[in-house]
């Protein structure tokens, strides 16, 4: 219908509707630190005011943090829920950007594994977006444990958790309402595209769609899951 040039330069951002407004990713430095930042953008675009910030993995000279990913965010109109993935907090914002509560659960860690390393290594090596730069990335940093959320989806008044843990092949989902009363927590079909990203997926309507690149068949597949 028509495009908007946002008024923060942060490559790879996207917005979700937030009301009459949008909520989505931007940075900014504090001393040598970088940041990622969680804000809410007016109606053409322009900040508003920042939400949340947390510490950027890749600091120049200091070497790239691994799994300090997901900077999640989602809109469900009228709230902003985020999460930085290093503990199971989901924190809950109005449409201002005011604190509301946060959705907790108790999780057992999952340690990073030596072979999980080595494959992190294998992709930044190969992977075309990286291995030009590879060694500007170094020294790569594993941190002890695995986040507790890999990333949110807030669909149909449910907030679907994704953590990194895995039983023959399936993912572990949490699932929760709005206010964060866990619903159940199930194990479900997800496949990765690299050791670091899935292909995408989203929730609707009580079914798990994934799109996934059949290589051989030079096809894409969309799967549906009911949850």
């Amino acid at each position: 219908m028509k495009e908007m040039r946002a008024s923060h330069n942060f490559f790879g951002s996207r917005f979700l509707a937030l009301g009459k407004q949008y909520v989505g990713l931007g940075s900014t430095v504090e001393g040598n630190i970088n940041y990622m930042t969680v804000n809410i953008y007016d109606a053409e675009l322009n900040k508003v005011k920042e939400v949340c910030k947390w510490e950027s993995p890749y600091r120049p000279g200091a070497g790239t943090r691994v799994f300090t990913e997901p900077y999640v965010f989602c809109s469900t109109g009228d709230k902003i829920f985020t999460s930085n993935g290093t503990e199971f907090k989901i924190d809950v914002f109005d449409s201002n950007g005011e604190k509301l509560y946060a959705i907790k659960q108790k999780y057992k860690k999952i340690k990073v594994s030596a072979d999980t390393e080595k494959a992190v290594i294998h992709y930044f090596k190969t992977s075309p977006s990286t291995k030009d730069v590879f060694q500007f990335m170094q020294p790569i940093k594993f941190p002890a444990y695995l986040p507790d959320i890999r990333n949110i989806i807030v669909k149909d008044k449910k907030v679907y958790v994704l953590t990194f843990k895995q039983e023959d092949h399936k993912s572990e989902f949490y699932i929760f309402d709005l206010k964060g009363e866990l619903v159940k927590q199930v194990f479900l079909p997800l496949k990765e595209q690299t050791v670091l990203t899935y292909f995408p997926y989203h929730i609707k309507d009580g079914k798990l769609y994934q799109l996934v690149e059949n290589e051989e068949a030079e096809e894409w597949e969309l799967y549906v899951t009911e949850i």
